[in-house]
């Protein structure tokens, strides 16, 4: 198993995260820890409540409504693209690149399928932007995944 937060630290000491249906969050609780600013959003109130103690920004946020509106150093997406129609996907996708600062990463996680994203779908979307790692897997439920890091 990867250890995200070990690879966005070789590029990234500091800075304001958005982490994207954060979940447990496992990672943005590991930055915050090393000094990264993170915010939290996710549609479920039980998983924000259970961040409460942390000092961070936490949201509830159906990411079908959810507009980014601060610029990020880096921006989270990992295991929520599947949750979302398509177009509203490739659109949050859009929106994660615009309000992500010069030198910023994108981190993201999607399912490779005929209602999700193409094969190397990923990588072209972010073909203006320098791929830090991309990797492509099959889960322990047979679905095909795509990894991608993507600097600015």
């Amino acid at each position: 198993m990867r250890s995200i937060t070990k690879q966005i630290l070789q590029y990234k000491k500091s800075g304001k995260v958005l982490d994207l249906g954060c979940g447990r969050a496992q990672i943005g609780t590991e930055l915050l820890e090393k000094g990264f600013s993170v915010t939290f959003v996710d549609i479920s109130k039980e998983k924000i409540a259970k961040l409460e103690k942390l000092k961070a920004i936490k949201v509830i946020a159906d990411l079908n409504n959810y507009k980014i509106e601060e610029k990020y150093d880096l921006i989270l997406s990992l295991g929520i693209m599947h949750f979302l129609l398509r177009k509203k996907a490739l659109e949050l996708i859009n929106e994660m690149q615009e309000q992500t600062r010069k030198g910023g990463i994108n981190v993201i996680d999607a399912f490779v399928g005929k209602e999700y994203f193409r094969e190397g779908e990923l990588k072209s979307i972010y073909e203006d932007w320098e791929i830090l790692d991309f990797e492509s897997y099959v889960d322990k439920e047979k679905n095909k995944i795509e990894w991608i890091m993507a600097r600015k």
